[in-house]
Protein backbone atom coordinates (compact mmCIF):
# COMPACT_ATOMS: atom_id res chain seq x y z
CA UNK A 1 0.00 0.00 0.00
CA UNK A 2 1.20 3.64 -1.05
CA UNK A 3 2.09 5.94 1.62
CA UNK A 4 0.79 9.44 1.62
CA UNK A 5 3.44 11.30 3.16
CA UNK A 6 3.06 14.98 5.03
CA UNK A 7 6.21 16.64 5.81
CA UNK A 8 5.12 19.77 8.46
CA UNK A 9 8.90 21.19 8.58
CA UNK A 10 10.26 22.03 5.23
CA UNK A 11 12.92 24.52 6.66
CA UNK A 12 15.11 21.90 7.01
CA UNK A 13 17.45 19.75 4.54
CA UNK A 14 16.52 16.91 6.34
CA UNK A 15 13.09 17.12 5.08
CA UNK A 16 14.35 16.69 2.09
CA UNK A 17 16.66 13.83 2.82
CA UNK A 18 12.90 12.42 4.17
CA UNK A 19 11.73 12.78 0.25
CA UNK A 20 13.95 11.51 -1.23
CA UNK A 21 14.01 8.38 0.94
CA UNK A 22 10.50 7.54 0.72
CA UNK A 23 9.20 8.86 -2.57
CA UNK A 24 9.48 5.81 -4.09
CA UNK A 25 7.60 4.52 -1.58
CA UNK A 26 4.50 7.45 -2.01
CA UNK A 27 1.35 7.66 -3.70
CA UNK A 28 1.48 11.69 -3.28
CA UNK A 29 4.06 14.32 -0.80
CA UNK A 30 2.29 16.86 1.11
CA UNK A 31 4.25 19.95 2.46
CA UNK A 32 3.20 22.13 5.11
CA UNK A 33 4.90 25.44 5.84
CA UNK A 34 4.85 27.36 9.32
CA UNK A 35 4.39 30.88 8.19
CA UNK A 36 7.21 32.73 9.96
CA UNK A 37 7.93 35.45 7.02
CA UNK A 38 7.47 37.19 3.67
CA UNK A 39 10.39 34.51 2.64
CA UNK A 40 8.70 31.57 3.79
CA UNK A 41 7.44 29.97 0.35
CA UNK A 42 11.32 30.74 -0.74
CA UNK A 43 13.18 29.76 1.94
CA UNK A 44 11.22 26.64 2.79
CA UNK A 45 13.29 23.71 1.24
CA UNK A 46 11.49 20.63 0.92
CA UNK A 47 8.69 22.57 -0.48
CA UNK A 48 10.85 23.40 -3.72
CA UNK A 49 10.92 19.85 -4.49
CA UNK A 50 9.29 18.70 -7.63
CA UNK A 51 8.01 15.52 -6.01
CA UNK A 52 5.51 17.88 -3.75
CA UNK A 53 2.16 17.71 -5.21
CA UNK A 54 0.63 20.08 -2.88
CA UNK A 55 1.63 23.00 -0.35
CA UNK A 56 -0.12 24.09 2.76
CA UNK A 57 0.69 27.23 4.93
CA UNK A 58 -0.02 27.15 8.73
CA UNK A 59 0.52 29.19 12.19
CA UNK A 60 4.58 28.67 13.58
CA UNK A 61 4.27 27.03 16.68
CA UNK A 62 8.07 27.08 17.20
CA UNK A 63 7.62 30.71 18.53
CA UNK A 64 7.13 28.70 22.08
CA UNK A 65 9.61 26.33 22.12
CA UNK A 66 11.77 28.09 24.07
CA UNK A 67 9.93 27.75 27.48
CA UNK A 68 10.97 24.42 27.89
CA UNK A 69 8.72 21.06 29.34
CA UNK A 70 5.29 22.00 29.96
CA UNK A 71 3.98 18.76 30.29
CA UNK A 72 1.70 16.63 27.59
CA UNK A 73 -0.80 19.97 27.14
CA UNK A 74 -0.52 22.22 24.20
CA UNK A 75 -0.19 25.85 24.23
CA UNK A 76 -3.04 27.96 22.59
CA UNK A 77 -0.97 27.85 19.67
CA UNK A 78 0.21 24.96 19.31
CA UNK A 79 -3.20 23.33 20.00
CA UNK A 80 -4.10 26.02 16.91
CA UNK A 81 -1.55 24.27 14.69
CA UNK A 82 -2.16 20.65 15.09
CA UNK A 83 -6.28 20.83 14.65
CA UNK A 84 -5.39 22.62 11.15
CA UNK A 85 -2.86 19.76 10.72
CA UNK A 86 -5.64 16.79 11.72
CA UNK A 87 -7.90 18.54 9.10
CA UNK A 88 -5.01 18.70 5.96
CA UNK A 89 -4.32 15.04 7.25
CA UNK A 90 -7.90 14.08 7.02
CA UNK A 91 -8.25 15.86 3.73
CA UNK A 92 -5.45 14.61 2.00
CA UNK A 93 -5.64 10.69 3.49
CA UNK A 94 -2.23 11.44 5.07
CA UNK A 95 -1.27 7.70 6.55
CA UNK A 96 2.40 9.17 7.94
CA UNK A 97 3.79 12.49 9.21
CA UNK A 98 7.48 12.55 9.32
CA UNK A 99 8.94 15.72 11.41
CA UNK A 100 12.66 16.64 11.46
CA UNK A 101 13.01 19.48 13.18
CA UNK A 102 13.23 19.59 17.33
CA UNK A 103 10.27 21.68 18.04
CA UNK A 104 7.73 19.51 15.77
CA UNK A 105 9.43 16.48 16.86
CA UNK A 106 8.22 17.68 20.61
CA UNK A 107 5.03 18.87 19.68
CA UNK A 108 4.09 15.82 17.32
CA UNK A 109 5.55 13.70 20.23
CA UNK A 110 3.03 14.85 22.54
CA UNK A 111 0.03 14.11 19.92
CA UNK A 112 1.41 11.13 19.22
CA UNK A 113 -2.04 9.41 20.46
CA UNK A 114 -4.24 11.64 18.66
CA UNK A 115 -3.19 10.96 15.32
CA UNK A 116 -2.58 7.13 16.20
CA UNK A 117 -6.38 7.45 16.56
CA UNK A 118 -6.65 8.05 12.48
CA UNK A 119 -4.47 5.32 12.04
CA UNK A 120 -1.54 8.08 10.93
CA UNK A 121 1.87 6.97 11.91
CA UNK A 122 4.46 9.87 13.41
CA UNK A 123 7.95 8.07 13.66
CA UNK A 124 8.84 10.00 17.03
CA UNK A 125 9.66 8.77 20.70
CA UNK A 126 6.79 9.32 23.32
CA UNK A 127 7.08 12.22 25.21
CA UNK A 128 8.17 10.72 28.25
CA UNK A 129 11.17 9.39 26.82
CA UNK A 130 11.65 12.15 24.30
CA UNK A 131 11.87 15.17 26.68
CA UNK A 132 14.92 13.47 28.44
CA UNK A 133 16.79 13.98 25.37
CA UNK A 134 15.36 17.36 24.56
CA UNK A 135 16.07 19.20 27.79
CA UNK A 136 19.69 19.35 28.06
CA UNK A 137 20.67 19.21 31.55
CA UNK A 138 18.28 16.27 32.00
CA UNK A 139 20.28 14.55 28.78
CA UNK A 140 23.94 15.19 30.15
CA UNK A 141 22.54 14.42 33.92
CA UNK A 142 21.65 10.77 32.56
CA UNK A 143 24.42 10.27 29.88
CA UNK A 144 26.99 10.95 33.09
CA UNK A 145 25.53 8.39 35.02
CA UNK A 146 25.82 5.73 32.45
CA UNK A 147 29.70 6.40 31.86
CA UNK A 148 29.61 8.61 29.30
CA UNK A 149 32.00 11.56 29.75
CA UNK A 150 30.10 15.13 29.12
CA UNK A 151 31.09 19.03 29.98
CA UNK A 152 29.91 20.09 33.52
CA UNK A 153 26.40 21.29 32.79
CA UNK A 154 24.25 23.82 35.53
CA UNK A 155 20.91 24.88 34.78
CA UNK A 156 20.75 28.91 35.31
CA UNK A 157 17.32 29.98 36.39
CA UNK A 158 17.90 32.92 37.81
CA UNK A 159 21.14 35.46 37.37
CA UNK A 160 21.75 34.79 41.18
CA UNK A 161 23.09 31.63 39.63
CA UNK A 162 25.75 32.65 38.11
CA UNK A 163 27.93 33.05 40.93
CA UNK A 164 27.41 30.12 42.16
CA UNK A 165 28.04 28.26 38.95
CA UNK A 166 31.99 30.42 38.52
CA UNK A 167 32.58 29.32 41.69
CA UNK A 168 32.32 25.11 39.87
CA UNK A 169 34.41 25.96 36.80
CA UNK A 170 36.50 28.48 34.65
CA UNK A 171 36.71 30.26 32.06
CA UNK A 172 35.76 30.23 29.11
CA UNK A 173 32.20 29.28 29.53
CA UNK A 174 29.37 28.01 27.02
CA UNK A 175 25.77 29.32 28.00
CA UNK A 176 23.08 28.21 25.91
CA UNK A 177 19.34 27.72 25.36
CA UNK A 178 17.96 24.51 27.85
CA UNK A 179 15.68 23.55 24.89
CA UNK A 180 17.55 24.57 21.58
CA UNK A 181 17.59 23.13 18.57
CA UNK A 182 20.65 24.11 15.48
CA UNK A 183 23.48 26.28 17.22
CA UNK A 184 20.52 29.09 18.29
CA UNK A 185 21.91 30.92 20.97
CA UNK A 186 25.02 29.18 22.06
CA UNK A 187 27.82 31.49 22.74
CA UNK A 188 31.26 31.47 24.44
CA UNK A 189 32.31 33.65 27.25
CA UNK A 190 35.42 34.51 27.73
CA UNK A 191 34.72 36.58 31.19
CA UNK A 192 32.54 37.44 34.16
CA UNK A 193 31.51 40.52 32.56
CA UNK A 194 30.90 39.03 28.80
CA UNK A 195 28.80 36.52 30.46
CA UNK A 196 26.65 38.98 32.65
CA UNK A 197 25.88 40.64 28.97
CA UNK A 198 24.99 37.42 27.23
CA UNK A 199 22.99 36.46 29.78
CA UNK A 200 20.85 39.59 29.79
CA UNK A 201 20.88 39.17 26.04
CA UNK A 202 19.67 35.64 25.89
CA UNK A 203 17.11 35.42 28.37
CA UNK A 204 14.09 37.29 26.65
CA UNK A 205 14.26 35.14 23.69
CA UNK A 206 15.19 31.48 24.77
CA UNK A 207 13.76 31.51 28.19
CA UNK A 208 15.75 28.62 30.22
CA UNK A 209 19.49 28.58 29.79
CA UNK A 210 22.25 26.31 31.14
CA UNK A 211 26.35 26.96 31.17
CA UNK A 212 28.85 24.49 30.51
CA UNK A 213 32.34 23.75 30.54
CA UNK A 214 34.03 24.98 27.56
CA UNK A 215 36.01 21.66 26.25
CA UNK A 216 38.80 22.82 24.24
CA UNK A 217 40.83 21.19 21.08
CA UNK A 218 39.62 21.25 17.82
CA UNK A 219 39.23 17.46 16.84
CA UNK A 220 34.72 16.87 16.74
CA UNK A 221 33.74 13.22 16.31
CA UNK A 222 30.30 11.86 15.29
CA UNK A 223 28.92 8.69 15.87
CA UNK A 224 25.36 7.36 14.20
CA UNK A 225 23.05 4.53 15.75
CA UNK A 226 19.85 2.40 14.19
CA UNK A 227 18.06 1.22 17.18
CA UNK A 228 14.82 -1.23 17.09
CA UNK A 229 11.95 -1.06 19.02
CA UNK A 230 13.90 -3.71 21.78
CA UNK A 231 16.28 -1.32 21.96
CA UNK A 232 18.92 -2.82 20.54
CA UNK A 233 21.04 -1.49 17.81
CA UNK A 234 22.12 -2.93 14.69
CA UNK A 235 26.14 -2.99 14.91
CA UNK A 236 26.35 -3.37 10.94
CA UNK A 237 24.78 -0.35 10.82
CA UNK A 238 26.73 1.92 12.72
CA UNK A 239 28.95 4.65 10.79
CA UNK A 240 31.42 7.17 12.32
CA UNK A 241 33.09 10.26 11.29
CA UNK A 242 35.02 13.16 11.85
CA UNK A 243 35.44 16.86 11.65
CA UNK A 244 38.33 18.45 9.12
CA UNK A 245 37.47 21.51 9.48
CA UNK A 246 36.96 22.20 13.16
CA UNK A 247 38.47 25.86 13.25
CA UNK A 248 35.52 27.33 10.67
CA UNK A 249 33.24 26.12 12.81
CA UNK A 250 30.55 29.01 12.16
CA UNK A 251 26.87 27.12 12.76
CA UNK A 252 25.79 23.91 13.98
CA UNK A 253 25.67 22.21 10.61
CA UNK A 254 27.76 24.41 8.39
CA UNK A 255 31.04 24.92 6.83
CA UNK A 256 32.28 21.35 8.32
CA UNK A 257 34.45 18.91 6.03
CA UNK A 258 34.16 15.06 7.23
CA UNK A 259 35.91 12.14 7.41
CA UNK A 260 35.33 8.16 7.80
CA UNK A 261 37.17 7.37 11.26
CA UNK A 262 37.17 4.28 13.95
CA UNK A 263 35.57 5.21 16.91
CA UNK A 264 36.80 6.87 19.01
CA UNK A 265 34.71 5.83 21.62
CA UNK A 266 33.00 2.21 22.43
CA UNK A 267 30.20 1.52 20.67
CA UNK A 268 28.77 -0.86 23.32
CA UNK A 269 28.83 1.86 25.80
CA UNK A 270 26.71 4.43 23.72
CA UNK A 271 24.42 1.21 22.72
CA UNK A 272 24.25 0.29 26.29
CA UNK A 273 23.23 3.87 27.35
CA UNK A 274 20.85 3.67 24.06
CA UNK A 275 18.80 0.87 26.04
CA UNK A 276 18.70 2.32 29.04
CA UNK A 277 16.82 5.24 27.78
CA UNK A 278 14.02 3.33 25.49
CA UNK A 279 15.41 5.29 22.25
CA UNK A 280 14.01 3.75 18.96
CA UNK A 281 15.28 5.29 15.41
CA UNK A 282 17.81 6.65 14.17
CA UNK A 283 20.29 8.85 16.56
CA UNK A 284 23.25 10.95 15.27
CA UNK A 285 25.89 11.65 18.60
CA UNK A 286 28.13 14.21 18.52
CA UNK A 287 31.55 14.61 20.72
CA UNK A 288 34.88 16.76 21.38
CA UNK A 289 38.28 15.47 22.20
CA UNK A 290 39.24 17.83 25.57
CA UNK A 291 42.86 18.65 24.22
CA UNK A 292 43.78 18.38 28.07
CA UNK A 293 43.20 15.06 28.71
CA UNK A 294 42.39 13.33 25.56
CA UNK A 295 38.96 12.75 26.74
CA UNK A 296 35.91 12.48 24.51
CA UNK A 297 33.15 14.43 25.82
CA UNK A 298 29.44 14.34 24.57
CA UNK A 299 28.31 17.59 23.40
CA UNK A 300 24.87 16.53 21.82
CA UNK A 301 22.65 13.87 20.00
CA UNK A 302 19.53 14.19 18.11
CA UNK A 303 16.26 12.49 18.24
CA UNK A 304 15.65 12.93 14.88
CA UNK A 305 16.79 12.70 11.15
CA UNK A 306 19.10 15.62 11.03
CA UNK A 307 21.27 17.58 8.73
CA UNK A 308 24.34 15.11 9.56
CA UNK A 309 21.80 12.43 7.59
CA UNK A 310 23.05 12.84 4.37
CA UNK A 311 26.22 11.43 5.31
CA UNK A 312 25.54 8.00 6.23
CA UNK A 313 23.28 8.29 3.11
CA UNK A 314 26.34 9.01 1.13
CA UNK A 315 27.60 5.96 2.17
CA UNK A 316 24.57 3.65 1.01
CA UNK A 317 22.39 4.14 3.64
CA UNK A 318 18.34 5.20 3.51
CA UNK A 319 18.30 6.85 6.57
CA UNK A 320 14.76 7.99 6.48
CA UNK A 321 13.39 4.78 5.70
CA UNK A 322 15.58 2.56 8.33
CA UNK A 323 14.35 5.19 11.12
CA UNK A 324 11.06 4.77 9.90
CA UNK A 325 11.05 0.78 9.50
CA UNK A 326 12.37 1.17 13.73
CA UNK A 327 9.24 2.64 14.86
CA UNK A 328 6.63 0.11 12.23
CA UNK A 329 8.69 -2.91 14.12
CA UNK A 330 10.15 -3.65 10.74
CA UNK A 331 13.75 -5.32 10.94
CA UNK A 332 15.90 -3.18 8.66
CA UNK A 333 17.86 -5.29 5.91
CA UNK A 334 21.36 -4.77 6.82
CA UNK A 335 23.18 -3.72 3.58
CA UNK A 336 26.91 -3.70 2.90
CA UNK A 337 27.53 0.16 2.43
CA UNK A 338 30.36 2.21 1.74
CA UNK A 339 33.02 1.78 4.38
CA UNK A 340 35.56 3.56 2.78
CA UNK A 341 38.91 3.89 5.26
CA UNK A 342 39.05 7.25 3.76
CA UNK A 343 36.36 9.21 2.67
CA UNK A 344 35.54 12.89 2.65
CA UNK A 345 32.44 14.64 2.51
CA UNK A 346 32.49 18.56 1.70
CA UNK A 347 29.57 21.07 0.61
CA UNK A 348 31.27 23.72 -1.88
CA UNK A 349 28.59 25.93 -1.92
CA UNK A 350 28.92 26.60 1.90
CA UNK A 351 32.50 26.26 1.98
CA UNK A 352 32.32 29.27 -0.40
CA UNK A 353 29.97 31.20 1.56
CA UNK A 354 31.95 30.78 4.41
CA UNK A 355 35.29 31.72 3.20
CA UNK A 356 33.69 35.24 2.09
CA UNK A 357 32.62 35.73 5.76
CA UNK A 358 36.00 34.40 7.07
CA UNK A 359 37.99 36.71 4.55
CA UNK A 360 35.70 39.37 6.08
CA UNK A 361 36.64 38.48 10.05
CA UNK A 362 40.48 38.25 8.90
CA UNK A 363 40.03 41.83 7.69
CA UNK A 364 38.46 43.11 10.85
CA UNK A 365 40.54 41.35 13.05
CA UNK A 366 43.58 42.94 11.39
CA UNK A 367 41.54 46.35 11.72
CA UNK A 368 40.64 45.78 15.38
CA UNK A 369 44.61 45.33 15.86
CA UNK A 370 45.74 48.51 14.48
CA UNK A 371 43.42 50.65 16.28
CA UNK A 372 42.82 48.54 19.76
CA UNK A 373 45.57 46.25 19.97
CA UNK A 374 44.88 42.19 20.27
CA UNK A 375 44.37 42.13 24.08
CA UNK A 376 40.57 42.68 23.71
CA UNK A 377 40.66 41.93 19.87
CA UNK A 378 36.81 39.89 19.43
CA UNK A 379 38.26 38.17 16.30
CA UNK A 380 41.51 36.72 17.65
CA UNK A 381 40.56 33.01 17.43
CA UNK A 382 39.79 33.75 13.74
CA UNK A 383 42.44 30.91 12.03
CA UNK A 384 45.77 31.92 9.93
CA UNK A 385 44.74 32.62 5.87
CA UNK A 386 47.61 29.90 5.17
CA UNK A 387 46.16 27.52 8.18
CA UNK A 388 42.56 27.74 6.39
CA UNK A 389 44.08 27.60 2.16
CA UNK A 390 45.85 24.36 3.20
CA UNK A 391 43.07 23.16 4.49
CA UNK A 392 40.73 23.91 1.64
CA UNK A 393 43.25 22.48 -0.90
CA UNK A 394 43.85 19.22 0.74
CA UNK A 395 39.98 18.54 1.34
CA UNK A 396 39.22 19.12 -2.35
CA UNK A 397 42.00 17.70 -3.78
CA UNK A 398 41.28 14.36 -2.03
CA UNK A 399 41.31 11.16 -3.53
CA UNK A 400 37.97 10.24 -2.18
CA UNK A 401 35.15 12.35 -1.32
CA UNK A 402 31.58 13.12 -1.58
CA UNK A 403 29.24 16.03 -2.00
CA UNK A 404 26.65 17.83 -0.20
CA UNK A 405 23.17 16.93 -1.66
CA UNK A 406 22.33 20.13 -2.64
CA UNK A 407 24.80 19.82 -5.26
CA UNK A 408 24.91 16.61 -6.94
CA UNK A 409 20.87 16.72 -6.34
CA UNK A 410 20.90 20.21 -8.72
CA UNK A 411 20.07 18.71 -12.05
CA UNK A 412 17.25 16.76 -11.02
CA UNK A 413 16.06 19.13 -8.19
CA UNK A 414 17.57 22.36 -9.21
CA UNK A 415 14.72 24.73 -6.85
CA UNK A 416 15.72 23.02 -3.82
CA UNK A 417 19.38 23.40 -4.25
CA UNK A 418 18.52 27.09 -4.84
CA UNK A 419 16.16 27.25 -1.85
CA UNK A 420 19.10 25.24 0.33
CA UNK A 421 21.95 28.06 -0.29
CA UNK A 422 19.52 31.16 0.13
CA UNK A 423 18.86 29.82 3.05
CA UNK A 424 22.44 29.18 4.14
CA UNK A 425 22.84 33.32 3.06
CA UNK A 426 19.96 34.11 5.00
CA UNK A 427 21.35 32.49 8.20
CA UNK A 428 24.67 34.52 7.70
CA UNK A 429 22.95 37.66 6.97
CA UNK A 430 20.21 37.45 10.07
CA UNK A 431 23.15 36.08 12.89
CA UNK A 432 25.88 38.03 13.99
CA UNK A 433 28.91 36.66 12.16
CA UNK A 434 30.93 34.98 14.08
CA UNK A 435 34.36 36.14 15.90
CA UNK A 436 35.48 32.94 16.86
CA UNK A 437 34.69 30.57 14.58
CA UNK A 438 34.50 27.75 17.03
CA UNK A 439 32.28 26.13 19.51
Amino acid sequence: MKINLLIPDPYCMSSYYIINGLRHLCDKIIVVIPKTNNFSRILAISANSKYVKKIYYSINPVDEWFDGDRGQSNTKKEEEYIKNIIDICKQERISLIYPSHDPLVCLFSKNLLRFKELGIDVPVLEYDKLISIIDKFKFFNLAKKEGIHCPETFVLDKKIDLENILAKISFPVIIKPRFGFGARGVRKCEDKDHLYLTYSALVPKYGKLIVQEFVPGDKMFFMSFYVDRNNDYEPGLCNYWKSKRPAMRVFQDMSLAFETTPPLVEPKLIGSFLKKINYVGYVPLQFKVDSRNSMPKLLEMCARIGNYSWIPIKLGINNPLYHYNMFKMRKADLVVYKKFEKAVFVSPVEDFFIFLIYIWCLFKKGLYGIFYGNLKNPFKGVPLFREIFEDYKNKYLFTKKYYHPSLTNFMKDPFVSISYWMQCLWRLLKEEYPTGFQQ
